[in-house]
């Protein structure tokens, strides 16, 4: 099968930059808790973009990865192809835990237990025919202090899938059976689930922070940024003020923000940003800065405008993942303020995924596609095209099929 692959990096050696697709062989189900998946679309993330220019903060992360490569990609959505006998009952379990509205499904599994469903010949035909797949791609241990009170995400032992281990960006996946997610089909688009794990990083923020009524500051309006604006908005948070740096002839994410409900957005490449993002924030919240400030950019002059535009008492809560230090006078700038700091990695497993999936019920899924969230749809074969808009401001969220591209 095809895979887009990029090898791992070796002490003392340079790590090259960029991918290669490659032949590689198919993955087979190797053990019983394994479930394959055929890859439909996968998302291109901004740590793909950071694999992709060799950074050094993802050379750390990768040295030592067991063998000479790895599949990169980690968002995804596909079709359940195979799986071993364990993985059987736990796809059995997600079909009786939660109701589909798909008719065929609910007249299939009626009132049976999962036992019934997994022992009956036809739940295969059904899995393969009815569902589409996504998984949570951080694999956890399940045996440390944090998975067993309920941080899974903040596991001692988390292997991410596409960056420690074979991701998605190829034609099939294994993944192990309890990160799997399923959706009827017909109950979100499919497009929206290859990159629901960048909207569950998202709805994670949002569930760090009480934020309905509060004001808030979103630094960095790629695809999570955008996506937190939306939720925000549905949440009844307000006022909403959006910042980013955009060079002259990047893509406009301040008016899709502005689409989605923001109340006022300041590209800080602007001259005179700042002294009129500071006049805006006044303004809106009688002179007393904004409660709560959402960090997805990775910039570290974002942290100098959430310190700048916070009130006394506000939270910050970061995502974004800068490279190299950044000067902080706590005494100033935190303690005397009464300043909250909240960093947020990953989705609450599966908390968040389930906030996603009453979100999407809500129309989540048909917002992102309105306003045009995503904007490249490519083949495998034309990585290069979609890595080169990311990095030249000419993207959002960009799709990589390893079958054929929707509308084309």
């Amino acid at each position: 099968m095809r895979a887009i692959v990029k090898p791992i990096p070796k002490p003392g050696s340079e790590w090259p930059k960029g991918f290669q697709l490659l032949d590689v062989p198919e993955p087979k189900v190797g053990s019983a808790d394994q479930v394959k998946i055929k890859v439909y679309a996968s998302g291109v993330c901004g740590t793909d973009v950071s694999i992709y220019r060799a950074s050094q903060a993802l050379a750390e992360s990768m040295t030592g990865v067991p063998g000479e490569r790895v599949t990169i990609g980690h968002e995804f959505c596909g079709e359940l192809s195979d799986w071993g006998i364990q993985a059987l009952q736990h796809l059995a379990n997600l079909v009786t835990q939660r109701p589909f509205g798909n008719e065929h499904i609910k007249r299939f599994v009626g009132s049976r237990s999962a036992q019934e469903l997994a022992a009956d010949p036809k739940f295969p035909n059904l899995l393969r025919s009815e569902f589409y797949a996504t998984a949570e791609m951080h694999v956890t241990c399940g045996q440390c202090l944090q998975c067993s009170i309920g941080q899974r995400h903040l596991c001692q032992k988390t292997k991410v899938q596409g960056i420690h281990m074979d991701g998605s960006y190829a034609e099939y996946v294994l993944v192990p059976a309890e990160d799997v997610v399923l959706f009827a089909k017909g109950e979100i688009p499919p497009d929206v689930i290859a990159f629901m794990d960048a909207i569950g990083n998202s709805v994670h923020m949002v569930q760090s922070t009480d934020i309905v009524g509060r004001s808030l500051m979103i630094t960095g309006c790629g695809v999570q940024g955008l996506v937190s604006v939306a939720i925000a908005k549905k949440l009844g948070a307000g006022p909403i003020i959006c910042t980013d740096a955009l060079p002259e002839g990047a893509l406009d994410k301040l008016e899709i923000a502005k689409q989605l409900g923001a109340d006022a957005c300041f590209n800080m490449l602007a001259p005179g940003a700042r002294e009129a993002l500071r006049a805006k924030v006044n303004e809106l919240t009688g002179g007393n800065g904004v409660d709560v400030v959402f960090e997805l950019s990775g910039n570290y002059r974002a942290y100098d405008d959430a310190f700048s535009n916070l009130r006394l008492g506000g939270k910050l809560t970061l995502l974004g993942l800068p490279g190299g230090t950044y000067p902080l006078n706590f005494s100033q700038q935190v303690i005397f303020r009464g300043l909250t700091i909240h960093g947020v990695f990953g989705r609450r497993v599966f908390d968040s995924w389930h906030l996603m999936q009453e979100l999407f019920s809500q129309g989540l899924g048909e917002t992102i596609l309105q306003h045009g969230i995503i904007t490249h749809r490519l083949p495998l074969s034309k990585y290069d095209e979609g890595f080169a808009a990311l990095q030249n401001g000419k993207a959002i969220k960009v799709l990589l099929y390893p079958g054929s591209v929707p509308g084309k």
